[in-house]
């Protein structure tokens, strides 16, 4: 019987950004190929967990200037419809 083992191409303990190292393959993990991904979103950025080798990737991370705004319109948007 052989014994396979996972070629580590990468350091899964960094979190990579999409604009850095975009997919080799679109959907794929470019660790280990895998196209299931576990998916979280925080302060508006989203991360992409590969569930078989853990690799993680910022997808889109928006600017700070686009965060600062949104939250300027959602504070508007609820002082304003305290009004009714």
């Amino acid at each position: 019987m052989e014994n396979k083992q996972l070629e580590q191409k990468y350091d899964l303990s960094k979190i990579y950004t999409y604009k850095e190292h975009p997919d080799k393959i679109s959907g794929r993990c470019d660790n280990c190929g895998n196209t299931a991904f576990k998916s979280s979103v925080k302060d508006f950025i989203f991360l992409r967990e590969c569930r078989q080798c853990g690799m993680k990737k910022i997808i889109k991370p928006y600017s700070q200037d686009f965060i600062h705004s949104f939250r300027f319109l959602r504070s508007i948007s609820l002082y304003c419809n305290s009004w009714y």
